[in-house]
């Protein structure tokens, strides 16, 4: 399983696209990232290249779901504990706090009467040897 493209995955793109506006994570490098193997014909590339025949690539729609904007921003910087040592550094204090505000406006699009709701897509690989 990859993640699809950036323009599926907006709930992905939105973190990400805000801490690189700000120059707290620089932009990947081509054909690296968490979008690298997003289209169909690049996983089957790589499935193809480990050795895999009868290699079939299928788009399965996801949605992130959250009780509301807190648990989400709670899930976010959960993940930002996780993300390279200079980011994270970063994100504590009034730079962090001005990050994940601009996060929490972003997220009032997909706000419902069920909380957060944003879709996505992944990638599911399958091939035989």
């Amino acid at each position: 399983m990859v993640w699809s493209t950036v323009e599926r995955n907006p709930f992905l793109a939105l973190a990400l696209g805000i801490l690189q506006a700000h120059d707290m994570l620089p932009p990947p490098e081509p054909g690296q990232g968490p979008f690298a193997l997003g289209t169909p014909d690049a996983l089957e590339t790589v499935f193809r290249q480990a050795g895999f025949r009868d290699v079939a690539i299928e788009p399965v729609a996801i949605r992130w779901r959250f009780p509301s904007v807190a648990a989400t921003l709670d899930y976010y910087r959960l993940n930002a504990a996780a993300m390279r040592r200079e980011t994270a550094a970063q994100l504590q204090g009034a730079a962090g706090e001005q990050v994940f505000a601009e996060i929490e406006q972003a997220l009032d699009r997909w706000r419902g009467p069920n909380g957060i709701e944003v879709p996505g897509e992944a990638l599911i690989g399958v091939g035989a040897r």
